[in-house]
Formats: C-alpha cells, sequence, structure tokens
C-alpha cells in the first residue's frame, strides 16, 4: 500500500486551495470557460494564496508534490483554469531548478503581465511515448545554435513573458526563451480561434520552432537526470489535473444519485448505478496515491530511463481513470449529463483533452 505523508504545511496548504476551488471558482466556472480566459482575479488570488505563483523561485516554491495536489483541487474548481495556472508555476519552477542566477534575474525584470511574469512550459508534442523520444530539437546552422520542432498545449502562446523550452540534445536539455526569442517563434495554432473540445478556459495553442536562434546564456545549466526530474514533475501535474477532473465528476454524480428518485427510492440504491460510481473512485484513488508517491520520491530518482516509464504508466492510469469516472458521471445523470446544465458534461471534455496531451498508445 503507498503510503504518503503531508506535512502540517502541505495539509494547510491543501486546505485552503481547496476551499478556494470549491467556493470561489467551481461557482463560476460556466462563465470562465465561457471567457475562454482565467479571470485577473483568480490569478491574484491564488498568487496571494502562495499555491501557484507565476515566478515565484524562492525558497518558499513548491516541491513536486505540493504542484501535484494543488493542481488536483483547482482542477477540481476549473481544470482549464488549473493547467493554465499549473503550466506557468512550472515554467518558473523549472527555471529554478535549472537556471542560472543572471537568468532568473532577467525574467523577473519582465512583467507585462501587470503582476509578475508569466511563464509557459513547452514540453509536449501529443501521442508520444516518453519524452526522450520527441522530434524537437536543437541544432547547428550558419547563425549558430538554433531550435526546430514543434509543441502543443502550450499556454499563453503569444502573451506569455517567457517560455522554458525542452528539446533533445545528447539527452534532455532545457532552453530559456525571453521575448526577443518567443517573437521569433510562430504560433501554428491558436486555440481561442481554432477551438478545442476542453480546458477551454486555458489560453493553449501550438508553437513551431523554426530556425529559432538560441544565445549562449540562454541555456539552463542543469542538466541529464535533474530535467528529467523537472519533465516528470510536469507530466504528474498534468495527471494530476485529470484526477481532480475526474473527482470533482463523480462527487456531482453522486450527489444526484442521491436525489434523483426512481420506482420511489434513490437510484443511488441501485446496484446498477452504484457500482460504476464505486469503481471509479477505487480507480481515481489509486492514480493520486501513485502520483503523490512518484512525486514525493522524485529527488531521489537515479534512473532517468526507469523514472520515464514510471511516469508513463501512471500518467497512462490518471488519464484512463479520470475518463472513466466522467462517463460514469455522465451515465448517472442519463440524458441530462450531455447538457450544458450540469457541468458532467464540461469535466467529460476536459478529461479527453488532458489524454490527449500525453498520450501512450502502447499503454492503452
Amino acid at each position: 500500500m503507498v503510503e504518503v505523508s503531508f506535512s502540517p504545511e502541505l495539509e494547510q496548504l491543501q486546505g485552503v486551495v481547496r476551499q478556494f476551488a470549491r467556493e470561489r471558482l467551481a461557482p463560476r466556472a460556466a462563465a470562465v470557460e465561457a471567457g475562454r480566459a482565467v479571470p485577473d482575479d483568480v490569478l491574484t488570488s491564488l498568487h496571494e494564496i502562495g499555491v501557484v505563483s507565476p515566478f515565484d523561485v524562492g525558497p518558499d516554491a513548491l516541491d513536486p508534490l505540493a504542484m501535484a495536489v494543488a493542481a488536483e483541487e483547482i482542477a477540481a474548481g476549473d481544470p482549464g483554469v488549473a493547467y493554465e495556472i499549473i503550466s506557468g508555476a512550472h515554467a518558473a519552477r523549472a527555471l529554478a531548478v535549472l537556471g542560472t542566477a543572471e537568468q532568473l534575474a532577467s525574467i523577473a525584470g519582465l512583467g507585462s503581465s501587470g503582476v509578475t511574469p508569466l511563464g509557459s512550459v513547452w514540453l509536449y508534442e501529443g501521442f508520444g511515448r516518453h519524452p526522450h523520444e520527441y522530434a524537437s530539437t536543437v541544432n547547428q546552422d550558419a547563425d549558430g545554435t538554433v531550435l526546430q520542432g514543434r509543441k502543443i498545449g502550450v499556454v499563453r502562446p503569444g502573451t506569455a513573458d517567457f517560455a522554458v523550452v525542452f528539446v533533445r540534445s545528447a539527452g534532455q536539455r532545457a532552453v530559456l526563451l525571453g521575448p526577443a526569442q518567443l517573437a521569433a517563434c510562430t504560433i501554428a495554432r491558436d486555440d481561442r480561434d481554432s477551438g478545442k473540445l476542453g480546458l477551454l478556459s486555458a489560453h493553449t495553442g501550438d508553437v513551431e520552432l523554426h530556425g529559432v536562434a538560441v544565445p549562449a546564456d540562454s541555456w539552463l545549466t542543469g542538466g541529464g537526470l535533474a530535467v528529467d526530474r523537472v519533465i516528470a514533475a510536469i507530466r504528474l501535474s498534468t495527471a494530476a489535473i485529470a484526477v481532480g477532473t475526474g473527482a470533482a465528476a463523480l462527487r456531482y454524480a453522486a450527489r444526484y444519485a442521491t436525489e434523483r428518485q426512481a420506482f420511489g427510492k434513490p437510484i443511488s440504491s441501485y446496484q446498477g448505478v452504484l457500482f460504476p460510481l464505486s469503481e471509479a473512485e477505487i480507480a481515481l484513488d489509486a492514480a493520486r496515491y501513485a502520483i503523490w508517491d512518484l512525486a514525493s520520491r522524485l529527488g531521489t530518482a537515479t534512473d532517468p530511463v526507469r523514472l520515464a516509464e514510471q511516469t508513463a504508466f501512471i500518467v497512462a492510469a490518471a488519464n484512463q481513470a479520470a475518463r472513466s469516472a466522467t462517463v460514469a458521471g455522465i451515465n448517472t445523470l442519463g440524458g441530462h449529463g450531455f447538457l450544458a446544465d450540469h457541468p458532467v458534461e464540461r469535466w467529460y471534455r476536459a478529461a479527453g483533452t488532458i489524454a490527449a496531451l500525453d498520450h501512450d498508445p502502447l499503454l492503452d
């Protein structure tokens, strides 16, 4: 049995974020999704809570376990908000873990948002197996070192103050893109214009790197296993968002099942309704504890191949559990489950979108 002990500080953090997500974010989630953007007051509130500051790289910056816990709780309020906020926070964390003091200082001086610099992680390429199979690379040409590739599901395309990009170069490498480099990238797809299935409140898109020049001082000096650990932390947070999405759907469906009457008694008393919800909850619990377990052990991971394999299996399990949970939620509500009158359809769409970001077909 997996056992992960929370410090008093992490328990307090979980409680504060949970309260914010369920009481202040969830009631307005439909309006937030319709607006296709994370409201400024939500961003500011989470920053003030100290959970996922857009650029928190000090001694109080969250570790991978805390990031995963926060990601799940925010996702219960709105998965799209969770994805954008956590992705931006991971950009700051990657810079803190892998960058130099000079690189941190160069970003700290930015802040077009008017609050603090907003970051973006460029990792996913879609339907991959492990990050070492991604196609984005760094090459040498007549102009020096350049990046080539395409990244999907990046947050704040065209609006981020900085980005951390992961590419292959004799292993995993990470590079910091500031305003000048970001301007040289091509936004191949802006989901606000093109549309997507779920996570509508997150501003996402696809970005192409066509010979983007990389100055020598843009490379994050931390390499090797440190990069693999950072990548694993990012992927585990996305999996945690999936778990939070599925858990929200189950809670809503369970409450509906106790209130909805059929043949003179609540439909929750029928095995055909109760069992699928129970099975989905068990799968979510297993995925949640697996995420917490690996996140708490990232600092001691020594084998990058084994780490990638463990992360892939956990992500696959979390995505499957989230999809099953949202399907169970839809089925519990019957035809009403597909109506926008109920939030279950929003969670159903979000779970499918998350699964498309980090998907290993060999694990299906």
